[in-house]
């Protein structure tokens, strides 16, 4: 208890032995500004109008749509049968069962008797030819049409009452399904088949000016 007292008196002795020395020289109020306000100054620096420009920019480079699909050089009808091809053995499982031999191909339509409501016709919205025959069998067929754009300007496009539920038709993908030769080509179920009508642009544009003749 001594060699406790004894310590904790010179501890007090050595802080006693510091002096307030007081202020020299002029004092400053510290202030530090808040994230929030560094924030609301950084936003009011932003260029609005060409953020949304450049985001209005890119959405409309989005929505021009390529492709590799060539004009039909001919009028001809065409017939397409959907046949899938089987890539392994398929089994009931838990049996010896086979169901589908690998390299057997079958009939998508007729397997899942599948009935599409609607005609297919797939069109390069860069061809006034082709946009014209389309506005044509959306007029007459409506409902009954779907029209798939391969290439060009969708959102221009789709701001026209005749084309406000065109779908996008990509190479890799819906073309490649329907193994898309060239457009125009309108797809019309019959049985489990496709019938294909393909148009030439180049015919069909000599046609309208012998017409107008």
């Amino acid at each position: 208890m001594k060699k406790i007292t004894l310590s904790l008196l010179f501890t007090l002795s050595i802080l006693n032995a510091y002096e307030d020395l007081g202020t020299y020289g002029e004092t400053y109020e510290i202030k530090e500004r808040s994230f929030i306000e560094e924030l609301n100054e950084r936003a009011t620096k932003v260029d609005k109008k060409k953020i949304e420009k450049t985001i209005k920019e890119a959405a409309r480079k989005s929505l021009m749509i390529s492709s590799s699909i060539k004009a039909c050089t001919q009028n001809q009808i065409r017939v397409f049968e959907p046949l899938v091809t089987v890539t392994q053995d398929v089994i009931i499982p838990y049996t010896d069962n086979l169901i589908q031999k690998k390299g057997t191909q079958y009939n998508i339509l007729e397997q899942n008797r599948i009935q599409m409501p609607y005609h297919m016709m797939f069109i390069d919205g860069n061809d006034e030819v082709q946009i014209e025959l389309a506005k044509i069998y959306k007029s007459q067929l409506k409902h009954q049409l779907r029209i798939l754009l391969v290439r060009g300007d969708f959102l221009k496009l789709a701001h026209e009452p005749l084309f406000k539920d065109m779908k996008v038709a990509r190479d890799k993908h819906e073309s490649a399904a329907f193994k898309l030769q060239c457009v125009p080509s309108i797809y019309t179920q019959k049985n489990y088949v496709f019938e294909v009508t393909e148009y030439s642009p180049e015919e069909l544009k000599k046609k309208k000016e012998d017409t107008n003749e």
